[in-house]
Order: structure tokens, then sequence, then C-alpha cells
């Protein structure tokens, strides 16, 4: 069984070795959200990494490809954007990062991505001129509904 790291509360949003380095399939870093969409999963570790797992047909996983993956996955796009919360739909994922950024990416053929067209986006976008603001309080970890 692998060792988790406290980095200093639930989302500390510095990046620990463990998630950063390794094994490609290893979480390391201890999971503080999981979510699932339709045949996809997303967890958000406690330094802020993103890691996506299963079906990928609209490119819902984040990675820029199509690829299934059996095992959970770095998302390397948002390696800098210390995110805070994840959250799914049937095909799709977005994140609010720690400065209010939201990223979206995966299914988009009915314009559920909020990015003013209907395609699919494989890596996560920003969504331009949305920033939430966070609560009081230094760490949140509320999933956001987008």
């Amino acid at each position: 069984m692998a060792r988790t790291q406290d980095v200093g509360g639930a989302h500390s949003g510095v990046p620990c070795r463990r998630c950063t380095g390794g094994a490609p399939h290893a979480l390391g870093c201890r999971v503080v959200q999981a979510v699932a969409g339709g045949f996809h999963s997303v967890v958000l570790t406690a330094c802020g990494n993103v890691r996506t797992c299963g079906h990928n047909a609209y490119g819902q996983l984040g990675h820029g490809d199509t690829t299934q993956r059996q095992w959970f996955t770095p998302v390397r796009a948002l390696r800098d954007a210390r995110v805070r919360a994840v959250a799914t739909g049937e095909d799709h994922c977005a994140t609010v990062s720690d400065d209010g950024r939201v990223h979206v990416w995966g299914r988009g053929d009915w314009g559920q991505l909020g990015l003013a067209d209907s395609r699919s986006h494989w890596k996560p976008m920003a969504l331009p001129d949305v920033t939430l603001q966070a609560p009081a309080g230094s760490a949140w970890s509320t999933p956001v509904d987008i």
C-alpha cells in the first residue's frame, strides 16, 4: 500500500513529490475529492493534482486525446492550476482553481462546456470572463455546480 502525504490541510496547493513523480498509476498523495461521470472518474489530491481514468470518447479525461485509460493519470494541462474542486457531467469535467479560474473539457456538442461553441475539447480550457470567489477561509473544497 502506498503511503500518503499530508501537505498542510485539505488543499494546500503545494505540489508534493509523490504527485509529481513516481509510477504513473500511483496516486501517492491523499485524495480529498473523488467524482464520477458516465464512464470516467476524477480525483483531486491534497496538493491540487487532478487525475482521471476511464472512457474517453469525447476527451473527457483531459489528456489531449481520446485514449481510454485504466489507471488514474495526471491531467498535465492543470499541473500549475492549484485546483481546489472538481466536478463531472456525463462526458465532461470542470475544475475550480484557488484563484477562481474555471476550466472545462470533454463533450461539448450541446454547448454544455460554456465555451460558446458546440464541440468537444480534449484538454482543459479556461472559461473566459468567469472567475469564482472563494468563500471566507483559507481552504475550501466545496464541489461547484456548473
